[in-house]
């Protein structure tokens, strides 16, 4: 992956030495597409460590017997949702 953004770069840097509007074109057109490429698996990522890190917040809740399991699964409600859980507890 890193071999790849330092040959588009590297790219891209070419096609503006050279003035070349074709050269540039091409190389805008490839760094444009391998964005996109790149992109799904980036937001992939995220995705899964977002959801990792929501099980061990929902295990931590789960097992602290003062904590409210009103809590667990609160990423997956609406935005008012969430607001009127956290004016329950009066300290947000």
């Amino acid at each position: 992956m890193l071999v790849l953004c330092i040959g588009l770069a590297t790219l891209g840097i070419a096609s503006y030495l050279s003035g070349d509007d074709h050269f540039l074109n091409g190389a805008n057109l490839a760094i444009s597409v391998t964005t996109l490429l790149i992109l799904p698996i980036l937001q992939a990522t995220q995705n899964r460590d977002g959801a990792a890190l929501q099980a061990k917040i929902d295990e931590l809740i789960k097992s602290n017997e003062n904590a409210r399991d009103a809590l667990i699964g609160l990423e997956k409600r609406s935005e008012e949702e969430i607001e009127r859980v956290r004016a329950e507890d009066g300290n947000c």
